[in-house]
């Protein structure tokens, strides 16, 4: 597997409980020990809707990974202070069926009062909660990596360079930034907003949360 984001991490879960070997590259340090950002695609809200199931069952699993320790709380407030942005959203939230409740900035105010300040001075036009759940994604990423450590090899610090084609075009292995060259009867890529090059020429190029599997 390429890159040990949220993505590659939890279908690295996936993998070795129905029995795979595991083994993961990324560029970065060991998570653990490192900031981490994220990246959003203008298809999230797709994604979110189609992954409710799946962290549903994630949830059930391994409850650990949403204890309060990682931070977890259900529910999203989306906040905005743009209104017509604003407007666009409750709209775009009520077709994908995501909103739980809108709220004027009078609302979002009286209901987060640590938000009062903004709403008053006209910074915040108004906000939607959505279904959905928050964690502090370092400290969740930390507990999965932990979880993973004993069945699955990590090569943190470990750039992979390109995808090795073989005459047919077929994936036959991958080099990283230091030459070396490894195999495996399958390959998943998902390298993050960073990952563009090494995407490059598959039906994930140009796609800031581009996932390949083969």
């Amino acid at each position: 597997m390429v890159g040990a984001g949220i993505v590659n991490l939890v279908t690295a879960l996936e993998l070795v409980r129905h029995g795979y070997e595991v083994v993961v590259y990324d560029r970065a340090p060991d998570p653990r020990a490192a900031h981490l950002a994220q990246a959003y695609n203008e298809d999230i809200f797709e994604v979110n809707r189609l992954a409710g199931e799946r962290w549903a069952r994630l949830m059930e699993s391994e409850p650990g990974l949403f204890g309060a320790d990682t931070g977890y709380a259900d529910g999203i407030l989306r906040l905005y202070t743009d209104a017509d942005y604003f407007l666009r959203h409750v709209e775009r939230n009520e077709r994908v069926g995501a909103t739980l409740r809108v709220l004027s900035a009078s609302q979002v105010a009286a209901d987060y009062r640590a938000l009062a300040d903004p709403c008053a001075t006209g910074v915040i036009a108004g906000g939607i909660e959505v279904t959905g759940f928050t964690v502090n994604i370092h400290k969740f990423v930390s507990r999965l990596v932990d979880l993973l450590e004993p069945s699955v090899r990590f090569h943190w610090n470990e750039e992979v360079a390109r995808i090795r084609r073989a005459d047919s075009d077929v994936a036959d292995g991958l080099e990283l930034a230091s030459g070396e060259i490894v195999r495996s009867r399958h390959y998943v890529l998902s390298p993050g907003a960073y990952g563009s090059e090494l995407l490059r020429g598959t039906a994930s190029g140009r796609q800031i949360q581009g996932m390949l599997g083969a």
